[in-house]
């Protein structure tokens, strides 16, 4: 007797596991708890370190930091100092909380002219601030009239002023001029004697260009939560300054 197997499409015999319909793969609700809680958990570690970085720089930012502001200022003072115009030294006068000077430096403002200009700048103190006004030399200026005769300022012609914002938190802003007087007597044929520098918390008009400035500069924490610091710097005058015999200098300071 004779048996024939039929074989499927494929040539192949046939499984001899029953035939089940296929079943979609997902999680079980256990599953799904757990993984939302790690989810939790991940979340608010991710949370927790966002927010300690942010409170960390928001109190470093806001912190009394007045190095930046201190350094900024006390720079621009030194360089336009130093880029003074010297025919005009006669125009320098000052108090013990303002100067003004005219130099050749690039404005502050850009908006209406780049590069290098005369300016007459004055540094002051106004309302906790150290302010900065600036203006464009437009004319020439006056030269320095004989003695006992007054100075034509109204041939000082300035334009486009501008004020600046150099330093809030300002306890003070004083400004020394340095004199270093030559003696009155001297024997050429030996170097100088040592003087005594003198400095005046005032300058006028006439008197030229000091051997130099002192700046300080105070500044306060406006939480009151740090001590008030003191920058101090020193500028020499470059080129020619007006050096004076003791008795001139002390004759010429307390004239004033």
């Amino acid at each position: 007797m004779c048996t024939f197997l039929r074989h499927n499409e494929t040539g192949l015999a046939p499984s001899s596991a029953p035939h089940t319909p296929r079943q979609q793969a997902g999680f079980t609700l256990l599953e799904l708890l757990v993984a939302t809680v790690l989810l939790s958990i991940v979340m608010s570690s991710v949370y927790t370190l966002f927010n300690t970085t942010i409170g960390t720089w928001r109190g470093v930012e806001e912190r009394f930091t007045p190095y930046p502001d201190a350094r900024n200022s006390m720079a621009l003072i030194q360089r336009e100092y130093e880029n003074f115009v010297w025919p005009a030294a006669h125009l320098m006068e000052g108090g013990r909380n303002e100067v003004t000077l005219y130099v050749v430096s690039e404005p502050m403002d850009v908006s209406d002219t780049e590069g290098r200009h005369m300016m007459r700048v004055r540094y002051y103190l106004a309302n906790r601030r150290l302010m900065r006004e600036e203006a464009l030399v437009e004319v020439a200026l006056p030269v320095r009239p004989p003695d006992g005769r007054d100075l034509a300022r109204d041939r000082i012609k300035v334009g486009r002023r501008n004020s600046f914002v150099l330093a809030d938190n300002v306890r003070d802003f004083q400004v020394g001029y340095v004199w270093v007087p030559t003696p009155d007597e001297r024997d050429m044929d030996y170097p100088p004697d040592w003087m005594e520098e003198i400095m005046v918390h005032g300058h006028r008009e006439r008197w030229g260009l000091p051997q130099g400035l002192q700046i300080a500069l105070t500044l306060y924490d406006p939480e009151g939560q740090a001590p008030d610091q003191t920058f101090l710097t020193r500028i020499s005058t470059r080129g020619e300054s007006n050096r004076l015999r003791y008795s001139e200098l002390t004759q010429m300071i307390g004239a004033s």
